[in-house]
């Protein structure tokens, strides 16, 4: 199967300990981007990138496919479940649709109802974010944002596209991937019926609650931030990126 998985690792290594197991008997090629150079393999055969600091998530799996070996690239976070079977399934979804295509599980969704966000062309709020009901009889839906928690694509496409923004350190990096993607002649899309149950925060200490949400708040502006600059205002860029890290349904 020739796929890679690229993983950053931040103080997460009994989740990466686990995805190793399940995917052991496999052949896919496991790559760990290392960011807080403590991580410690269960399998030999996985690949570790140690940076000289912590890179953030996108730039340090735009490291990660620097040392990629295949075709296809599928990014996923630690605390992500997926089976080995299900990476085969969006694998093989991915010669379906083609190589200009973005494809991504249901993070944390067991429903026919999944969030999502819309460009919109409002004065003030240039996105918005609301569910959306699954074509249960379509294998795929077409969306804006696929994320980044587990994003499949073509590595040549993710190469072509210039790979994840350089500028943000966390947070948006996979809305900004998935715009460039479309605004490229790409598409975007979940694949129904892949539920992919995620964990979330397993890179952050849980030790103080309210200052682990605090930071995750901050970081999630900064992102969105980022990523609204490099069309808008000030203004207008810090309330979008509020509201976008806030995860407010207008």
């Amino acid at each position: 199967m020739s796929i890679s998985i690229v993983i950053v690792n931040y103080n997460s290594a009994n989740f990466i300990n686990s995805i190793e197991k399940e995917f052991e008997d496999n052949v896919f090629e496991l790559i760990v981007v290392d960011n807080s150079q403590n991580f410690i393999p269960y399998c030999d055969s996985t690949k570790i990138v140690v940076p000289d600091c912590n890179l953030g998530f996108g730039n340090a799996c735009n490291l990660g496919v620097e040392r990629a070996s295949n075709e296809k690239i599928l990014f996923l976070n630690p605390d992500a479940k997926m089976t080995a079977e299900q990476v085969i399934n969006i694998s093989l979804k991915l010669n379906d649709v083609g190589k200009k295509a973005i494809i991504g599980g249901l993070v944390s969704s067991g429903q026919s109802k999944v969030s999502t966000l819309s460009k919109v062309d409002g004065l003030l709020f240039k996105y918005k974010r609301h569910d959306i009901t699954l074509n249960q009889n379509e294998d795929l839906t077409e969306v804006l944002l696929v994320s980044g928690a587990c994003m499949a694509m073509y590595r040549d496409r993710f190469i072509s596209l210039g790979g994840f923004c350089k500028g943000i350190f966390l947070y948006a990096e996979d809305l900004d991937l998935c715009e460039r993607n479309i605004s490229q002649d790409g598409h975007n899309f979940l694949f129904n019926g892949l539920n992919i149950p995620h964990i979330g925060g397993a890179s952050t200490s849980n030790r103080v609650k309210l200052l682990a949400s605090f930071k995750r708040l901050k970081l999630s502006f900064g992102g969105h931030y980022t990523f609204m600059r490099k069309n808008n205002g000030v203004l207008l860029s810090s309330l979008n990126a509020l509201v976008l890290a806030l995860g407010i349904k207008l």
